[in-house]
């Protein structure tokens, strides 16, 4: 191995010459190589906010929809019939009509846990409540 050594002239023209080329390869490389990196970070990162800005367009638009369902809902219980029937005449009759026509609504929303009419008789007492626990409805 010592001979390989010995007859590599360090000194000669040709010696030079690679180590120069070899170096200015190198750095073209280098340069090439820090180029790519910094555009690929930067492409990168637009495609990760595009992502983003998509995803949060997404889960807004959920939000509003499911919440234009529960003003739909809302609007459905207070002019409900039964609910007039009660408020007019508060018979239990009228009560168990309203009770399941709550039944009905909670239900058909797999959303909703609870369903409650409170009275306005300044003790806030519940005169329908319907619930749903581990699938199952009552009243």
């Amino acid at each position: 191995m010592s001979t390989f050594f010995t007859t590599l002239n360090f000194k000669s023209l040709a010696f030079k010459s690679a180590i120069i080329y070899f170096l200015i390869f190198l750095t073209g490389l280098s340069l090439v190589g820090v180029l790519m990196l910094r555009y690929s970070s930067k492409s990168i990162i637009e495609s990760a906010e595009g992502d983003i800005k998509h995803t949060t367009e997404l889960v807004r638009v959920k939000i509003e929809e499911y919440l234009d369902r529960v003003e739909s809902d809302i609007q459905y219980l207070s002019t409900n019939p039964e609910l007039s029937s009660y408020l007019i005449n508060p018979s239990i009759e009228n009560e168990t009509r309203l009770s399941k026509s709550y039944l009905a609504l909670i239900e058909s929303k797999q959303d909703y846990s609870q369903i409650r009419f409170i009275s306005n008789d300044h003790r806030g007492s519940e005169v329908v409540r319907v619930d749903r626990k581990n699938n199952r409805c009552f009243t």
